[in-house]
């Protein structure tokens, strides 16, 4: 049970990297900025969404918390996604919450 919880947080990392270099890699060609730089670190943790993401954002000491939102359509959350509604409702640094393009307006991720 510890080598597959230990290999999914890892493969999971490892996607995600792949993802930001080859984003950054085309947006730097756009904004001259080397924005891989300004990711210091990625954490996957197991667990409920919002309750991991105050943790994390008390043991990293951090200054504000920044979340996309995709919300669920009105009778769910009223704009926010039940995570992003969680997460500002509760917590005591402040949260950004960005709106995600819907589908339709979304980048291509898979054709990075």
């Amino acid at each position: 049970m510890e080598k597959i919880e230990s290999k999914e947080p890892r493969e999971t990392i490892e996607n995600i990297q792949n993802l930001l270099q080859e984003f950054c890699r085309r947006a730097e060609a756009q904004i001259g900025s080397p924005c891989l730089l300004l990711v210091s670190k990625i954490l996957v943790r197991i667990g409920h969404p919002v309750g991991e993401i105050l943790k994390i954002a008390n043991e990293e000491e951090c200054d504000t918390i920044i979340l996309g939102s995709h919300g669920k359509g009105l009778l769910k959350q009223t704009f926010l996604g039940s995570v992003s509604h969680g997460v500002l409702h509760r917590s005591r640094k402040p949260v950004f919450v960005i709106p995600i393009p819907s589908e339709k307006d979304m980048i291509d991720w898979n054709g990075i």
